[in-house]
């Protein structure tokens, strides 16, 4: 990673954390959708095909219950209410009846044993129906005896099968369901282990990320500020190590840079600096021979105007001299005449 930018880095774990949190979003999501078809699916599917069996088994005995009411009552109120009853009850199992025999036929989870279980509760009805509205009608017309004997013959034996038959399909039922309630358990324990683990992968990722990124960010700015104090300290010896190529390289790779300028500049400085102490030191030798030549020549001026002064004196005899020798030259010549 130590040549990706500090851009990089940066979008790179924010989206490594996005990605995290949109698939803990994604798995919780789609657990808690499963969840509810699965539960959906137990509502509408196993616990409606319960139910009617629930409904078939009460109306079964709520018809035997009227029946056996009419059986027993002499009143014709009586008769007629009960009769109402055995009526109704008989209705509700026969839509019952209808209702389940097309959720087990359409029902893509329905066992082979739940479908003879069905077939057989379907079969004894189809069997105890008609003896159950005969005695039904029997006690209507007053025919109490034979109401009576029909129904400890051939009434009761049947309403015990059927009883038996819806039992056993309600087992069925039963077991089925708490398997699809197991099995519901199971999916839904192995879905929050898998969002324990995706959880737990993000606590390590995000914790790697904290550790790892800041030092990567803030190490490289360290080392460049501690080179920048040892600069403005005048420590120009110092050596910036940098194998990046982010951000932080790069200004390290400036700071480097300006320390072999100022190395450069200091350089050229200490040079001209001694360029200028050799030239002050030979202007200094120069003055110093023309201060001596001055002086020299200063003598010689002082000899030859001596020497001047004695020619200007010996000039000036002279000249008295010439005037002496003309004056007695005049003398002479005056004598003469």
């Amino acid at each position: 990673m130590t040549h990706w930018t500090i851009r990089g880095k940066l979008r790179a774990a924010f989206g490594v954390m996005a990605a995290l949190v949109c698939a803990l979003s994604v798995v919780a999501a789609y657990g808690l959708d499963d969840g509810h078809q699965r539960f959906a699916s137990y509502v509408n599917v196993t616990a409606e095909r319960m139910a009617l069996a629930n409904e078939i088994m009460h109306g079964a005995s709520a018809r035997a219950i009227a029946a056996r009411n009419m059986v027993l009552t002499a009143s014709p109120e009586a008769l007629q209410r009960e009769r109402e009853r055995a009526v109704a009850a008989h209705g509700r199992v026969q839509e019952a009846h209808t209702k389940l025999k097309l959720r087990v036929s359409k029902d893509s989870d329905v066992s082979a044993e739940e479908v003879q279980a069905y077939e057989r509760l379907a079969a004894i009805e189809v069997k105890y129906a008609p003896v159950a509205l005969r005695v039904v009608d029997e006690a209507m017309r007053g025919e109490r005896q034979v109401a009576i004997d029909d129904m400890n013959s051939h009434c009761y034996p049947l309403l015990d099968q059927l009883v038996q038959a819806s039992a056993a399909y309600h087992s069925l039922s039963a077991m089925h369901a708490l398997q699809v309630v197991k099995a519901a358990d199971r999916l839904t324990q192995r879905e929050q282990l898998g969002l324990l683990v995706l959880a737990g992968i993000s606590v390590v990722i995000s914790v790697v990320l904290a550790w790892r990124m800041p030092g990567s960010v803030i190490n490289p700015i360290m080392e460049a500020i501690e080179a920048a104090q040892d600069v403005a300290q005048g420590n120009l010896r110092r050596r910036i190590e940098n194998h990046r190529s982010d951000e932080a390289g790069q200004l390290l790779q400036a700071l480097q840079a300006m320390t072999g300028s100022l190395v450069q500049l200091v350089g050229r400085v200490r040079e001209a600096s001694e360029s200028i102490h050799t030239g002050s030191s030979q202007i200094a030798q120069g003055n110093q021979d023309l201060s001596t030549r001055t002086e020299m020549q200063a003598a010689n001026l002082q000899q030859t105007s001596a020497t001047m002064s004695e020619m200007a004196d010996a000039v000036q005899g002279s000249a008295q001299t010439a005037q002496a020798a003309t004056q007695i030259a005049d003398e002479a010549r005056e004598a003469a005449r």
